[in-house]
């Protein structure tokens, strides 16, 4: 059974604090500032140790980023933004690359070399 394009949704209700909020499949937000005349907003992004800062992003603008262990992006999805505070929610791909050497090599395009 293939779980390709099958993802799990963290939902978050982030307001603006000093230190970055956890949710699921090891990823933090932090919220640095929402612009509401724009609907833009600048979030620190926390996954395998990294930090990394998204700055004026729009709503419903999917933020992909790659986390260790993973062949396709999650995603950070934010529907609304208020006063120091975002709505949306986290998708993250369900199959882990178990082994994506292996995976290549026996995979339904073996054909390629000729044979």
């Amino acid at each position: 059974m293939k779980l390709r394009g099958e993802r799990d949704y963290y939902e978050f209700d982030l307001r603006k604090t000093k230190q970055p909020q956890k949710y699921g499949a090891g990823v933090a937000l932090q919220l640095k500032k929402t612009d509401v005349k724009r609907q833009k907003y600048t979030v620190n992004l926390l996954a395998d140790d990294k930090t990394i800062e998204k700055k004026d992003k729009n709503t419903n603008e999917p933020v992909q980023f790659y986390q260790q262990g993973y062949r396709i992006p999650s995603e950070v999805v934010v529907n609304q933004i208020s006063k120091d505070r975002i709505v949306g929610y986290i998708s993250v791909p369900k199959q882990k690359a178990s082994n994506p050497v292996s995976s290549l090599k026996n995979g339904p395009m073996t054909s390629a070399n000729g044979s």
